[in-house]
């Protein structure tokens, strides 16, 4: 890694103009809090890129986004924190070039193995494969072995498609075990009245995990089959004031099933883009199978969901669109976390 790597890195990143600016706004809070906790932790290079990511989304790409006329005030109070941040951004630079020279000086000093001689080829027990009485027949065989692909196994709803695959790299996030059962408590109300209810899914860092710390229940308008956010910075103020991230969302299906439609993947679809990580979480309390921790596949789901430009339930094809999330991403704690509910505050 040098620093031209991490300055790449740095820019490599979705921007998507189909989630809303003051989203973004949520987005470079975040990042730099993510940079502070990294630099807490001497994540030099973790910390160096997020504030280098921070300047990149300010100055050049929340200038491009349709809303950016209408919200010159949060930009401008992104953009007066720049300069301090460029500052610290320098002061982790000069620590990674010390860094990085010590590295390759320790590399100089290393003393060149001697060449290692070839092993003697020894004869493969290829005949244990019973696939014929000629080694050639048998070889042929075991590269056919080797080379078949290994894939798991993938169940489909109609629609949209799930798949069982999960990409590697993701951190894990810590879901509170009785979160499901808080939240379904809060959502009665409405799912006597047979109303999707959502809540946002709120945490913190630690040690590069995302440990989710706050349920909150924000303002919202629901039907039978979805439910919008309303008011959402009154959401903001409490989610920035307390230094979280937005790690996804839950929400329930007071009738149906637990899957994910198409408005829920274009709901989660803004989620992931701001964080890879972001979970979808659903809850069936009227069917055996009540509950399912999910997110889109990357690839291919989260490309294609991106750049779907329909509205409201609508068929999707594609296959594999999203996935279980998997015990190397999502793992369930009894740890406490915190309940809100934004409707019941005088705001």
């Amino acid at each position: 890694m040098s620093i031209s790597d991490l300055g790449r890195e740095a820019n490599n990143y979705v921007f998507s103009s189909t989630v809303s600016f003051q989203n973004w706004i949520h987005v470079s809070n975040t990042l730099r809090y993510e940079a502070k906790v990294s630099l807490n932790e001497n994540d030099l290079e973790r910390a160096y890129l997020l504030y280098l990511r921070y300047a990149d989304l300010v100055l050049n790409k929340l200038p491009t986004h349709p809303s950016f006329a209408t919200n010159k005030r949060s930009y401008n109070q992104a953009l007066k924190l720049l300069p301090a941040i460029i500052e610290i951004a320098e002061e982790v630079k000069t620590k990674l070039n010390v860094v990085y020279a010590e590295r390759a000086k320790i590399e100089v000093q290393k003393p060149v193995p001697p060449p290692v001689p070839e092993p003697k080829p020894v004869q493969q027990e290829l005949p244990q494969l019973d696939l014929g009485t000629s080694f050639g027949g048998a070889l042929d065989s075991l590269k056919k072995r080797q080379a078949a692909p290994r894939t798991a196994q993938s169940f489909a709803f109609s629609y949209p498609s799930l798949s069982t695959t999960e990409p590697e790299g993701l951190r894990n996030v810590l879901f509170p075990r009785g979160l499901e059962a808080k939240f379904l408590a809060a959502a009665a109300p409405n799912t006597k009245r047979n109303l999707e209810t959502c809540g946002i899914l709120c945490g913190r860092l630690r040690n590069r995990v995302f440990v989710i710390t706050d349920l909150v229940i924000p303002f919202q308008e629901s039907t039978q089959n979805t439910c919008t956010t309303l008011r959402e910075e009154v959401l903001f103020d409490y989610v920035d004031s307390r230094d979280l991230f937005i790690l996804g969302w839950i929400h329930t299906h007071p009738s149906q099933t637990c899957f994910m439609s198409s408005v829920d993947l274009h709901t989660h679809s803004s989620y992931q883009i701001m964080l890879p990580e972001a979970i979808a979480a659903v809850c069936a309390p009227s069917h055996e199978f009540s509950f399912a921790i999910y997110r889109l596949t990357d690839p291919p789901g989260a490309e294609i969901i991106k750049n779907c430009r329909q509205t409201s339930f609508h068929p999707h094809d594609e296959r594999d669109l999203y996935c279980r999330a998997q015990p190397g991403h999502v793992r369930i704690t009894d740890d406490a976390f915190t309940f809100c509910d934004l409707r019941t505050k005088v705001v």
